[in-house]
């Protein structure tokens, strides 16, 4: 019964959102929309000098890099470097958003939805085990999220 609800309930949520244009990535703290379409214009010039990967196996080991620079930096504690590194996997995720065919703040609104349904879902269920959610291990979480994974398509 749950698993149908929250299902119709994820279904509910996509069909009656409202998708927003890139152009609301602009509403972003600290100006993250004006730095997002910046970096697609630095990377949009360079690729017109032919500075780019020929398609997305490119771009998504160049992701895996940074991600592993990104855990180096954060293992020595840097913050500095942790930034810049962050800021590079942030780069190279913007130049991935150039091969997939949906916007990256549809993307990041499905995302958020189904987080969402599925985190809503992990609430009810532990309150109907009689748990108070709040006070459940990391691992007995996990366990009720890789079922709400399974629950919620």
């Amino acid at each position: 019964m749950l698993k149908r609800s929250m299902t119709g309930a994820w279904k509910g949520c996509m069909s009656n959102r409202e998708r927003k244009s890139s152009s609301d990535m602009n509403d972003g703290q600290h100006g993250m929309g004006r730095e997002w379409e910046r970096s697609r214009s630095i990377q949009k010039t360079a690729c017109k000098t032919g500075f780019d990967w020929p398609d997305v196996t490119g771009v998504l080991d160049k992701i895996r890099e940074e991600v592993e620079e990104l855990h180096i930096e954060f293992e020595q504690g840097q913050r500095e470097s942790i930034a810049e590194e962050f800021g590079d996997l942030l780069f190279s995720v913007i130049k991935l958003s150039r091969f997939i065919p949906h916007t990256p703040s549809e993307c990041l609104a499905m995302t958020n939805d189904k987080f969402s349904v599925r985190f809503s879902y992990i609430r009810e269920k532990a309150a109907r085990e009689g748990a108070v959610f709040s006070q459940l291990s990391l691992n007995e979480m996990n366990r009720l999220w890789d079922e709400a994974k399974k629950a919620i398509q």
